[in-house]
């Protein structure tokens, strides 16, 4: 069920993004030009399909061709232009030019993580073309970036996220949390807002773990003998489906159960092993915190 209904979100998430790059790309020029937008929108696509972050540029790429398949069967005419930035920022910029220059894009979604959005903010300014990036909360984002016109964010909150973890975590104080989060924007960014409930609520920090991207998984060994030795209630890890489904098989194996809760990703880890009882103690914020169960009733 998972499989077959977890397209439908990416494609009502996507028709959003379409409809906002058509509606910036409508308001930009007069009539004739309206109406030629209308029957011939050309949008470019500029996700990460390759490097480390080619699984979640897949995900919401996948949505973007949905929803122009959705268009068409509108009888609107929607041209769809991909270029890999290979989670490169130097291919951000080759791959941008390209579509604003030789494809003649009309706007363009792209920018899977935050140091790829920050590489295509100054062209985006320079060629005024609208570009909205679906995965990065506007707190990762530089200032230059925040006041760049041309640009946009589509994606969830800090905020948002930390108003649902505050909800969740109302009747939890003084319990003992462990932290596990990449050295990257999206990583500290989420453990300074854990760290701002964790003195709200007088929570007992036993653990604090930050690591390097590149081969983190056994990192997350690591970490889990270390969980299994301090025993933590609850463990916070904004991490992708690669890193939760090994907490949960190394949770299996120490025989140890705490909370977790994860931003983003549980839904794709659930697909893939097609297990979601070993993700019962799992939350993931979409917004609302779900877990395993909830996951597959919803999706």
């Amino acid at each position: 069920m998972v499989n077959r209904n977890w397209p439908g979100v990416l494609f009502f998430f996507s028709i959003g993004m379409c409809c906002l790059l058509l509606a910036f790309a409508l308001g930009c020029d007069g009539s004739s030009k309206q109406e030629k937008l209308a029957s011939e929108f050309r949008i470019g696509l500029l996700p990460s399909l390759t490097g480390p972050a080619g699984e979640q540029g897949e995900n919401w790429s996948k949505g973007a061709r949905l929803a122009a398949e959705e268009f068409v069967r509108q009888k609107k005419s929607v041209l769809i232009f991909i270029e890999d930035d290979k989670t490169v920022p130097s291919e951000v910029t080759r791959g941008l030019q390209k579509l604003i220059t030789v494809d003649k894009v009309s706007a363009v979604v792209g920018g899977t993580w935050d140091f790829l959005v920050e590489a295509a903010s100054p062209l985006v300014e320079r060629f005024k073309v609208p570009f909205v990036t679906p995965s990065n909360p506007p707190e990762l984002l530089s200032e230059f970036s925040i006041g760049n016109d041309w640009l946009f964010s589509n994606a969830l909150t800090i905020q948002s996220e930390e108003k649902k973890l505050r909800e969740f975590l109302r009747d939890a104080r003084g319990i003992k949390v462990y932290l596990f989060y990449p050295s990257l924007p999206w990583g500290t960014v989420h453990a300074e807002m854990f760290r701002r409930l964790v003195s709200e609520f007088e929570l007992k920090v036993v653990g604090d773990d930050e690591f390097r991207y590149e081969g983190y998984l056994d990192e997350v060994r690591v970490s889990a003998l270390r969980m299994a030795q301090e025993k933590p209630d609850l463990v916070f890890a904004p991490i992708d489906y690669q890193g939760l489904d090994l907490f949960a098989r190394e949770f299996e194996r120490l025989r140890i159960s705490p909370v977790v809760l994860c931003s983003q990703h549980l839904d794709k880890a659930i697909t893939l092993t097609g297990d979601w009882k070993r993700f019962s103690n799992f939350f993931g914020i979409y917004p609302a915190l779900m877990n395993g169960a909830e996951f597959v009733k919803n999706y």
